[in-house]
């Protein structure tokens, strides 16, 4: 498999910051500082599922004309992006998850 095939492994968001943002009642205002890299995270989540689409759109293309090697290729684009997708916007929610729990603490 090339590199460019390799799909990224999964981030996850810790146990810790879920047990933190799951201490806020859920109507409970949260405060939240948001980074520049958070943003980032957020248009890169957008812009990778944009992206996984469109490679599925010609995954499909390419399988309806029969041409199964373009397919595959485009599938594998498709779940990298999504993988990619996922993991931003994962990487954004840990870091917003941290920061409302941190901020509630620090207020009580």
């Amino acid at each position: 498999m090339t590199e460019e095939n390799i799909i990224p492994d999964t981030i996850n968001i810790p146990q810790g910051t879920i047990e933190g943002w799951l201490s806020i009642p859920s109507n409970e205002t949260v405060e939240i500082a948001v980074t520049r890299q958070d943003l980032d995270n957020l248009f890169f989540a957008i812009n990778h599922m944009v992206t996984a689409n469109g490679a599925l759109q010609q995954c499909l293309i390419s399988y309806s004309n029969g041409n199964l090697e373009a397919a595959n290729q485009h599938m594998v684009e498709s779940q990298r992006a999504n993988a990619s997708s996922l993991n931003s916007l994962r990487l954004l929610f840990n870091a917003l998850m941290s920061n409302a729990a941190a901020a509630r603490t620090r207020g009580q």
